[in-house]
């Protein structure tokens, strides 16, 4: 086995690793002491996340911590009133499936960005027993 065989099955072996750590839950917090109020920042398994509650439909959402469009957290930014999490650098906001649902900088009455690039992770969410699940 040469070493760049070695190291492919090796690579292969930590996605493999990485990808059944991913497909289970995670408990992220106590819901009672996460804010409602604001985005709070998480790390999980080294992926840095955003989890905020959407108050318009009564649950927690969480995407990854980083807009689509610069890489700024989304954690400092803000929750806006039909439930979405706004970019502090430019102001997109992204609902909690991850879609970009407003760019401020578009025209006025034009459809927001519906390109996979413009969208962050959202992923799956819950609580249960007290507990935020992701």
């Amino acid at each position: 086995m040469t070493a760049t065989t070695s190291t492919t099955v090796q690579t292969e072996a930590d996605a493999a690793a990485t990808k059944i750590w991913a497909e289970q839950w995670w408990p992220l917090g106590f819901a009672a002491h996460t804010s409602r109020a604001a985005p709070v920042a998480v790390t999980l398994l080294g992926a840095p996340l955003v989890v905020w509650w959407d108050d318009s439909a009564g649950a927690w959402r969480c995407t990854l911590d980083r807009c689509s469009h610069r890489l700024a957290p989304l954690s400092e930014g803000r929750v806006t009133s039909d439930g979405c999490i706004e970019c502090p650098y430019h102001g997109w906001a992204f609902d909690g499936q991850g879609q970009c649902v407003r760019v401020p900088q578009q025209e006025e009455g034009s459809a927001p960005c519906r390109s996979r690039r413009a969208a962050v992770l959202a992923l799956p969410i819950m609580e249960a027993q007290g507990v935020i699940w992701v």
